[in-house]
């Protein structure tokens, strides 16, 4: 009887360690991530064009996507994670109000898995770029992420206070202030709220 309670004793702290080693692990891809992706995104504010003030070049995204191809599917959450804990800061520092630099986060999140996942269901895991197939593949499901996260944005920008419609507006969102998603750039059938 002692010996089965000792087992069953030794079984609960063996799996309460691989749980502490997994969250653990989890915790430091986050934390990684999101320097990582910090870093990125002010290296991309940096080189933001005037006067637009758009930042058109993003690596923040790549390196998260990347990290996540690597990785595998396991790592959605500590790379989603990652990737939100930085943006909102980003934001905040490239003058966004909280409520868009939470918007942001959200469409950064989700390009980084859109990206992700597209990459894994049409070419599986691994993944490497060893095939002209693969890297257009690559090239497409970038496309794809990022036309998703610039709606996203822009969309966001607008309800978010930043631009409203016009009155007079009857079609659809001007693709130039979707894809800039800057709310100095509210231009088409939005104005500056």
């Amino acid at each position: 009887m002692l010996q089965v309670l000792q087992k069953q004793g030794e079984r609960l702290l063996s799996v309460s360690r691989e749980l502490a080693r997994r969250w653990a692990g989890s915790v430091a891809l986050a934390s990684a991530v999101a320097i990582a992706y910090f870093l990125a995104s002010q290296l991309s504010f940096f080189l933001r064009t005037k006067p637009d003030d758009v930042a058109w070049f993003w690596p923040a995204a790549g390196v998260a996507a990347g990290v996540l191809i690597a990785i595998g599917s396991g790592a959605r959450l500590p790379v989603a994670v990652g990737t939100m804990v930085a943006s909102i800061p980003g934001n905040l520092l490239g003058h966004w109000s909280l409520w868009t630099s939470i918007v942001f986060a959200l469409c950064n999140a989700g390009q980084v898995l859109l990206v992700a996942g597209l990459i894994e269901r049409y070419f599986g895991s691994p993944f490497a770029l060893d095939s002209l197939r693969n890297v257009l593949g690559l090239i497409a499901a970038a496309i794809a992420g990022t036309a998703a996260a610039a709606i996203g944005r822009g969309s966001g920008s607008h309800r978010t206070g930043h631009c409203r419609p016009r009155k007079v507006a009857v079609g659809p969102l001007d693709p130039r202030a979707a894809l800039s998603g800057n709310d100095r750039y509210c231009a088409g059938f939005w104005t500056p709220a």
